[in-house]
């Protein structure tokens, strides 16, 4: 198997860390693991390979950031943990596999009517 690099969005955020733990225990290939977080002191920085801090989801700049990081470190998947960026990440990245449902679903699941009319 091929090595895998994952730029894990979030990683302070609760369910982060058990995540990042279940990536660990993978041995049938080398999996780096990349975090990020607003918050410079967020815990799931002590358990990646590479920490970066980045703007709040909700920032003009988070975007931005997020592309730029992803140009520079080329990881294989993008894995976002955290709400307020899973609709806007879904919208971009064509080179890099990011782990969100489409935009209209994202859209449905965050709207409580859309979804229970769903």
């Amino acid at each position: 198997m091929d090595d895998l690099k994952i730029l894990i969005t979030g990683c302070g955020a609760p369910g982060a860390y058990t995540i990042i733990k279940k990536f660990r225990e993978i041995t049938e290939r080398k999996i780096e693991l990349i975090g990020i977080d607003m918050n410079p002191c967020a815990s799931g920085k002590h358990f990646v390979d590479d920490f970066y801090t980045v703007p709040p989801a909700n920032s003009d700049e988070y975007i931005s950031t997020i592309e730029h990081l992803v140009e520079h470190l080329k990881p294989d998947i993008l894995l976002p943990f955290t709400s307020p960026e899973l609709i806007p990440l879904s919208k971009i990245f064509t080179y890099t596999k990011v782990m969100v449902n489409n935009t209209s679903t994202l859209l449905t699941a965050d709207n409580k009517y859309k979804l229970y009319e769903a």
